[in-house]
């Protein structure tokens, strides 16, 4: 199981409104259902996470994963500009991913997964918030 926090979601509904926020979540979802195995499924949990089942273990996850990262992420294009322009975003997510041990519960394995994403999103604001060298 993969749990994936969309960025800059909050970034584009702040700036533009919820109109191109929603059109975000719309192509997000559709490039990522149309990227994902057979026997795989994925959805929208909430706000900007989204989920991945995969029927494979951790390793094989994680090459899912990285297949996501260069098919699924990346430029977006939405309208609803200012003035009906065109908005290019640049798409990527904190991910956090969890492979089921025996006796365990779903909500479990859930709850690993979410919080692998929120442990990979606070280190990626930590480095974003790093000074950088002259």
């Amino acid at each position: 199981m993969a749990f994936l926090d969309l960025n800059p979601f909050k970034q584009v509904n702040d700036k533009y409104g919820h109109k191109p926020g929603d059109e975000l979540l719309k192509q997000f979802a559709t490039e990522l259902r149309l990227n994902m195995r057979p026997g795989d499924s994925a959805g929208r949990w909430s706000g900007d996470e989204f989920v991945m089942v995969m029927e494979c273990d951790l390793a094989g996850a994680t090459v899912v994963i990285d297949r996501m990262r260069k098919w699924v992420f990346g430029q977006y294009t939405l309208c609803g500009g200012q003035d009906g322009q065109k908005l290019r975003v640049r798409v990527d997510a904190a991910i956090g991913i969890a492979e089921w041990k025996l006796g365990e519960t779903a909500m479990d394995t859930t709850a690993r997964a979410d919080e692998a994403m929120y442990v990979q999103k606070k280190a990626c604001k930590l480095a974003e918030a790093a000074p950088q060298p002259a």
